[in-house]
């Protein structure tokens, strides 16, 4: 069996990584978590561009891992392209070598969390007014770089079900 690999993407408080675990749930399979909350929440200090670049090495570690020890369905709560946009948008700057990374470890598809859920307050969410802006930018990248994806809207067991639907589909098509 090939594993499909199903990466959560978006902007903050669109509910990834609700997303990623009701669908691991669902299809009982183990999904490969956000590094980047845990690695805040540890900081005594604001953040730099540098404890970004940490972050996606760590991030990237952790999918590649996820991706050698599980096979079949592989449910990630976030990827490098989540990186790329925090660090064009809040530096200007561009994760070294992102499409030679993201490329490597393509997932089979995307699902793009949309803004259509209300803003949940977060003490490392930056952008509560800006959610739609960074939208584009996530359906900018995706598209720009070829990658397979369906944009998730809705609330509710009505969201995972549109996810789930997706999902289903891929496991129709693969052999």
């Amino acid at each position: 069996m090939n594993t499909i690999y199903i990466c959560i993407t978006g902007p903050e408080s669109t509910g990834k990584s609700t997303m990623a675990q009701a669908l691991a749930h669902h299809y009982k399979t183990q999904y490969i978590p956000e590094i980047a909350r845990t690695y805040l929440e540890g900081m005594e200090k604001d953040y730099t561009y540098n404890d970004v670049l940490k972050i996606a090495d760590l991030q990237e570690q952790e999918i590649n891992n996820g991706l050698k020890k599980q096979t079949g369905l592989v449910i990630a709560d976030t990827d490098l392209s989540v990186i790329q946009i925090w660090l064009t948008y809040k530096y200007q700057k561009s994760l070294p070598n992102f499409q030679q990374r993201i490329l490597s470890q393509r997932p089979t598809h995307y699902l793009l969390m949309d803004t259509d859920l209300p803003w949940a307050e977060d003490p490392l969410r930056e952008h509560p007014n800006e959610r739609d802006i960074l939208l584009k930018h996530y359906h900018n990248l995706l598209i720009n770089n070829s990658l397979e994806y369906t944009l998730i809207t809705g609330t509710g067991e009505d969201r995972i079900q549109k996810a789930m639907n997706i999902v289903d589909s891929l496991h129709q098509k693969t052999p």
